[in-house]
């Protein structure tokens, strides 16, 4: 399996992001500069942060680049963001120019001060807690550290009758110094670079300081700093923080912050394929062959050209006959590729965790005895992993069914546009959901398999499933009705659910609101809304869930659809009321609106 930390190996086709960023970070009259690396969750902004890095610190670039790096989102909590990144850029500094202190003897000097002045204005306990933590070292660890310093500088200076160091009177006057020790690092330097990642992973409080540290006291002649976040989710900070009646305020912050920007894109499908089939390479090939196959890709990705860069084909003719696992592995990466290329947007960190999955489960089986056939396992991951409602479906079918459900082997005789005599409604209906038909045309067929074994492996993931399957089949049918994307069906389910007896409906209720509670925005919560609106024991027990839900988790078009429903409830006001007060922009919004605010 794979770690899911940042590399500096490419199996992304980041090279022409690297180029770009190279070329900014070596031009000079561009200096101070400050970069940003906008993408989302898992899209790889870490490992392309560590791609330049090792770019300018190769021997191509012999010592002309001072590289930083920065997590404020590891020691938040031990104190504020500026004194954090102060301290982290102060330590590297003195540690990067003591390895030479000969020639850099001005530069030592100047940085031993800045530390003892960074004490003097009392922040020196916390700078070195707050550097040990940066740096990983746990509470504990990072605690002792600060202890340490306070012994190391000198803490009690003034009982040895000692004079102790002048502070700093004003922001202006560390500038000052900061940049004196920048520019003591001589011609030969060319750049101090700054990496700050994991920003979208901070509270508002660390974001903000973290920028107001940089534009305060660290924008120096001949530094640069390079910021990993999404930035969507720093404006919303930003805003959180300067609330103001115009929209774009966060956005103009980030303008005057950020002068340049590289958008980490998703990975194409054609990049998605060779990403994956990479990390095979990777697991299977020898180190020799790894290298090879990698550099192949390399020459493969052509400027222009969308096309897999790796394939089973390449990889033979690049180390010849392939490694057992290896051609196995790629057998099922051309399976499941094109789908979670697709279904993933490309996002290489749920890729990966994808596969994680998958080979935890095949080892497990290997572990347990479980004859699995992987390629069939793989396929019933891709429809669990993009379609979960629709895996649930065919549990219930093989939950009914002595043996192969038959409901999955004719919806595939369908899907191949194979004639079929009278195919039940529910598979039909099934059949039309969006991705259906084109996950039955993956091989292999499952057609005859009896899935129950490889559901074992599910069991995390249905636990409300589960629960269900003690009702009894006439309930579990309507349950499945109930949460159909198919409008009619869906109607239908909730008419005969209306007309059912009451004992019957508090059967029913419980898993029907788990399905809703998980997902607001899902048909489960249509249902349950529309079932409210008929039977007030539903009304009472859904209000009573609304009550206890994660104001987080709550959906825009769920708060209307409410309001609609339920214009003259009492018990709706005061939910309207929090989400309000508390719920994301998108829903105090719409909260506002329900209660005729616009």
């Amino acid at each position: 399996m794979w770690h899911d930390n940042e590399t500096r190996t490419d199996l992304l086709g980041f090279d022409y992001l690297v180029d770009e960023l190279e070329v900014l970070l070596t031009e000079r009259r561009l200096l101070p500069l400050t970069i940003g690396i906008d993408g989302g969750w898992g899209s790889g902004k870490s490992s392309l942060m560590e791609m330049i890095r090792a770019r300018l610190e190769s021997e191509e670039n012999a010592g002309r680049f001072v590289c930083v790096c920065f997590n404020p989102w590891r020691f938040e909590d031990f104190t504020h963001g500026k004194v954090g990144l102060m301290a982290a850029i102060v330590d590297a500094i003195a540690e990067r120019i003591e390895e030479d202190r000969p020639r850099f003897k001005v530069a030592v000097e100047k940085a031993n001060a800045l530390r003892r002045r960074l004490h003097s204005w009392g922040l020196f306990r916390q700078t070195a807690t707050v550097a040990a933590g940066a740096a990983g070292a746990g509470p504990e660890e990072a605690a002792a550290a600060g202890l340490a310093a306070e012994v190391i500088t000198g803490v009690g200076a003034e009982d040895a009758g000692q004079e102790r160091p002048r502070s700093f009177e004003t922001v202006a006057h560390f500038h000052e110094e900061f940049a004196s020790l920048v520019e003591s690092l001589g011609e030969d330097v060319q750049a101090l670079v700054v990496f700050v990642d994991d920003m979208d992973r901070c509270s508002t409080e660390t974001i903000v300081e973290t920028f107001e540290a940089m534009r305060l006291f660290l924008q120096a002649p001949k530094t640069a700093y390079v910021i990993g976040a999404d930035t969507a989710i720093v404006e919303t900070a930003l805003a959180d923080r300067y609330p103001t009646r115009e929209d774009d305020t966060s956005r103009h912050y980030l303008e005057k912050m950020i002068q340049n920007g590289v958008s980490v894109p998703p990975l194409s499908e054609p990049d998605a394929q060779t990403y994956i089939n990479l990390l095979f390479c990777e697991l299977y090939a020898s180190p020799e062959q790894y290298t090879a196959l990698l550099q192949a890709a390399c020459h493969n990705r052509q400027p222009g050209e969308l096309a897999v860069a790796m394939t089973a084909g390449i990889a033979t003719e690049t180390i010849g006959e392939l490694p057992t696992g290896l051609a196995a592995a790629l057998q099922i990466a051309a399976q499941v590729g094109p789908p979670l290329a697709r279904g993933l947007r490309g996002n290489p960190r749920q890729i990966k965790r994808f596969l994680n999955r998958f080979l935890l489960r095949t080892r497990t089986a290997e572990k347990r005895r479980i004859d699995l056939d992987p390629a069939k396992l793989a396929k019933l991951m891709v429809l669990e992993e993009l379609l979960p409602a629709d895996f649930e479906t065919v549990f219930h079918w093989q939950l009914n069914s002595a043996g192969a459900p038959p409901q999955l082997a004719l919806a595939e005789r369908l899907a191949r546009e194979a004639p079929v005599k009278d195919a039940p409604q529910e598979v039909l209906d099934w059949l039309v959901q969006p991705g259906i038909k084109q996950w039955l045309l993956l091989e292999p067929s499952l057609a005859g398999e009896v899935l129950g074994t490889y559901y074992t492996f599910s069991r995390d993931r249905l636990t409300r499933v589960l629960s269900a399957a003690r009702l009894s089949a006439g309930l579990q049918k309507l349950l499945v009705g109930l949460q159909s994307d198919v409008e009619p069906t869906r109607q239908h389910a909730v008419e005969t659910t209306s007309e059912l007896q009451a004992s019957e409906v508090a059967e029913l209720l419980p898993p029907l609101l788990d399905a809703a509670m998980d997902d607001l925005s899902s048909p489960a919560a249509k249902a349950m809304v529309e079932l409210a609106g008929e039977l007030p024991a539903v009304a009472t027990a859904m209000f009573a869930r609304l009550d206890q839900l994660s104001d987080t988790k709550v959906k825009p078009n769920f708060v209307l659809g409410l309001r609609v429903k339920f214009k003259n409830d009492d018990r709706l006001a005061p939910l309207l009321e929090r989400w309000e007060a508390k719920g994301p922009r998108s829903v105090k919004r719409q909260a506002v609106r329900a209660r005729g605010g616009g």
